[in-house]
C-alpha cells in the first residue's frame, strides 16, 4: 500500500456533506492529514509500532488509516508531531476496511475513542 506524501500534520474543519449529516457524532469532526507514528497495545498486552496516516479528528475521537487492521478494544497512542498536539492515544472503537473508487483495499479506517484512558 502507498501512502501519499506528507506535508506535515494538517487539521481542518470537515465539509457539512451529506455523509457528515448522517452520522451521530455530537461534536464537530476536523479533517485531519498527514502521516503519524502510533503505538498499538492489544488486549493480550503485547505491543507493536506502526505508521499511519490522519484521516480526521474531534474533541473525543481521532481517525486513522493503517496498513493493517487493528483489533477494537486495543490501546493506541498516535504521535502527531505538532506542538499543540504532539500525541493523543485512545482505545480502538472500530476498524473497517476503506477501498478506493476502483475498489482496491487503501488500509484500514481505525477510529478511537480517546475519552478512554487506559489503566495503569
Amino acid at each position: 500500500m502507498q501512502m501519499p506524501k506528507d506535508m506535515g500534520p494538517v487539521l481542518g474543519l470537515v465539509g457539512d456533506s451529506a455523509a457528515i449529516r448522517l452520522e451521530r457524532r455530537r461534536v464537530p469532526r476536523n479533517a485531519a492529514s498527514g502521516n503519524a507514528m502510533a503505538d498499538v497495545v492489544r488486549p493480550d498486552g503485547s505491543h507493536s509500532i506502526a505508521s499511519v496516516q490522519l484521516a480526521d479528528s474531534s474533541a473525543c475521537g481521532l481517525g486513522v488509516l493503517s496498513g493493517s487492521p487493528v483489533e477494537t478494544g486495543a490501546f493506541v497512542r498516535v504521535f502527531i508531531g505538532l506542538a499543540e498536539i504532539p500525541a493523543r492515544s485512545g482505545v480502538v472503537a472500530r476498524c473497517v476496511e476503506t477501498f478506493d473508487a476502483e475498489g482496491t483495499s487503501i488500509g484500514y479506517h481505525v477510529g478511537l475513542d480517546t475519552g478512554v484512558s487506559m489503566a495503569a
